[in-house]
């Protein structure tokens, strides 16, 4: 299907568009089945011939001369067996370029070899929104399943700055496009008394990398999902050689973490949290020693896992105010990561506790089943002295239920719509009582003799014993 270009007569594609001069080849690159290696620029109107070296080679290799940084590149790169030649080129083109393309794709003809050239139509960048035309100009000719190289050695003003930073966006946002290699050129011209000046192309990898640590890092404060984070440390340990034992335990330590946060488990949490606080204080493993200012980076990790330690970094064998306090932290994080099903599953123990530690003579038997059994008894059957209290409590236990059961029962009702917001109000309330200790006093006597519960807190039996038959 063609579509009409009225009024445009031989302008060439819209800014953006694919030049037809390359369709050709759309349904070899179109096989999303097949990953393309793809080097990316931004040419500029003036070339000069430099003679190119790279910097960080394996070896020793004569130098090349070309017009552009990225053909340099793909000859230096040819010649020392690092990299084959990629599959095309994409160009970022202004006006000005764009009526020079045919010079342009004439110095991609390598040794015989013509590499596809695709220019990406684009405006001069000079305000906002020709920068915003100029990355979604970008993104959307960036086919999936790409590895890309970019150059940022050519181009107007700050736009090698923006496309470069655009790449990384595309890459996050469409896992199947990975952002390889990132090079520079740096300029050095000859002149009579140094005719044989070269430049060099260097390497920008440690920029890539601490982009992809600050974005690691970032994700799992803001969500708690340690999957990126530890994909990175591994690699990062691939890359530097074979792990070692202080590695090993770093990442077992936020595994487990991990794995606590994930279950909502608050006991692990802690448990877990001062386990990785102690391994981070030993300093980073020699694999993660290279990365910039790493000390500082891991230090958001340590700042995360002691959110969620103890005083005193135990878990206390008798239940206190402070253990609540700080269960009651936990949930508020689960809810400020929305995480709402976990944290109505803790709101529901939690208020069990709590009940707990204002009722019972067991405090020391806090972590006994029997003993929260009581506790519980107590909470649904016991008459409170504050209903509004009890009614909140009782919310959040009706709203547990559909959803632990992930609400695949006909009778389970969830309003989606009001679910975050309904249980923070909730837990607002409930909270608010928290420091008013006469408020989760129960009676565990009610009005009518035949409805008194047996065998809850206010027994103050051990569990072992049995309560009379009644008669």
């Amino acid at each position: 299907m063609t579509r009409q270009r009225g009024g445009r007569g031989n302008a060439g594609p819209f800014p953006g568009e694919r030049d037809s001069h390359c369709m050709h080849h759309e349904q070899r690159w179109g096989d999303s089945r097949v990953r393309q290696r793809i080097l990316v620029f931004m040419p500029g109107t003036s070339p000069k011939p430099t003679r190119y070296r790279l910097a960080d080679a394996p070896r020793q290799h004569d130098p090349v001369t070309a017009s552009w940084t990225p053909v340099a590149l793909i000859q230096l790169q040819k010649q020392l067996g690092l990299a084959d030649y990629p599959d095309k080129v994409l160009a970022l083109s202004t006006e000005a370029v764009y009526e020079k393309r045919d010079e342009l794709r004439a110095d991609f003809v390598i040794d015989g070899h013509e590499i596809p050239v695709e220019f990406v139509r684009i405006k001069d960048g000079r305000n906002v929104e020709e920068l915003r035309e100029m990355i979604e100009a970008l993104l959307s000719n960036v086919p999936d399943h790409a590895d890309l190289v970019i150059d940022i050695t050519h181009g107007f003003r700050g736009g090698p700055l923006v496309f470069s930073l655009a790449v990384q966006y595309l890459s996050l946002v469409n896992p199947s496009v990975a952002v390889k290699e990132m090079y520079y050129g740096m300029f050095r011209e000859a002149t009579p008394d140094n005719p044989e000046e070269t430049s060099v192309i260097v390497s920008m990898a440690p920029y890539l990398d601490m982009l992809d640590w600050v974005y690691a890092m970032r994700v799992f404060r803001d969500t708690l999902v340690p999957t990126r984070l530890l994909e990175k440390i591994r690699a990062s340990a691939k890359s530097a050689g074979e792990a070692d034992g202080s590695f090993a335990e770093l990442v077992q330590s936020l595994e487990l973490f991990s794995a606590a946060i994930e279950a909502a488990l608050p006991i692990e949490m802690a448990e877990t949290a001062v386990r990785l606080r102690s391994t981070l204080a030993l300093g980073l493993p020699k694999q993660l020693q290279d990365i910039p200012l790493g000390d500082k980076l891991f230090h958001a990790l340590d700042e995360v896992a002691a959110e969620f330690v103890p005083p005193g970094d135990q878990v206390p064998a008798e239940l206190n105010d402070a253990e609540l306090r700080r269960q009651a932290k936990i949930i508020d994080k689960l809810l400020e990561h929305g995480r709402t099903v976990q944290a109505v599953g803790l709101m529901h123990e939690w208020c069990t506790l709590k009940v707990l530690r204002h009722n019972s003579p067991r405090l020391h038997m806090w972590r006994d089943r029997e003993e929260q059994a009581r506790a519980n008894t107590l909470r649904t059957r016991g008459k409170w002295a504050k209903q509004e209290l009890k009614r909140a409590v009782e919310e959040i236990r009706d709203m547990r239920h559909p959803l632990h059961h992930y609400a695949q029962q006909e009778t389970n009702e969830i309003n989606l719509e009001d679910l975050q917001d309904g249980v923070r109000r909730i837990w607002s309330q409930i909270k608010a009582e928290a420091e008013h200790d006469s408020h989760w006093k129960i009676r565990d006597k009610p009005a009518s003799v035949k409805d008194r519960p047996m065998h809850t807190l206010g027994d103050y039996v051990p569990a072992s014993v049995k309560p009379k038959k009644r008669r």
